[in-house]
């Protein structure tokens, strides 16, 4: 063999290590700097509400003009489902709301972070469904994801958070929960 290629041979070994070291320092750059954040006191990180928390009281008016509460003492048990404008599941979800869908529309809000499409306020509408337009409430549940159920009980504690992925979740999830 000439002696070119053992050169180029050489020469593509040293690139490879000499890129293996670089990518390694990096990592290790990093994973310190993201270790000296984490530990910065000034710096928090967002939890979602934990189950068996107190409930943040609020009141609302949905489409109707009725006043939806959540308060420590309520009369019965309530469901917050939490969707965005822009997100397909959600209106995939509010797509399959029948009014033959079984779920308690009367102690259920629909919480949106933004305006719907009116489609989908007919849709609620027509389904007796509530609903509200509320940024504040995705703050003050610490919201991330969506659609979210959240299920509250009538002491005012938190049952349940889950992320729901259809119109079955839905009725599964309201029938199959119990106040604890």
């Amino acid at each position: 063999m000439d002696l070119t290629f053992w050169l180029t041979y050489i020469i593509l070994w040293g690139v490879v290590i000499l890129q293996s070291v670089i990518i390694f320092n990096y990592m290790k750059f990093t994973n310190n700097f993201i270790h000296k954040i984490t530990k910065l006191e000034s710096v928090t990180f967002q939890k979602n509400i934990e189950k068996g928390s107190k409930a943040p009281p609020f009141v609302v008016k949905d489409q109707f003009k009725k006043n939806f509460k959540i308060e420590p003492n309520q009369s019965e048990e309530k469901s917050l489902i939490f969707i965005s404008e822009s997100c397909p599941t959600c209106k995939r979800i509010i797509n399959s709301i029948t009014p033959s869908t079984q779920f308690d529309k009367t102690n259920t809000i629909f919480i949106s972070n933004g305006d719907l499409e009116a489609k989908y306020k007919t849709i609620l509408i027509e389904n007796n469904v509530r609903f509200t337009i509320n940024n504040d409430l995705f703050q003050k549940y610490n919201v991330y994801n969506s659609p979210l159920l959240i299920k509250i009980t009538p002491t005012g504690l938190i049952q349940n958070s889950t992320i729901i992925d259809s119109i079955q979740d839905l009725t599964n999830l309201h029938s199959s929960y119990k106040v604890i």
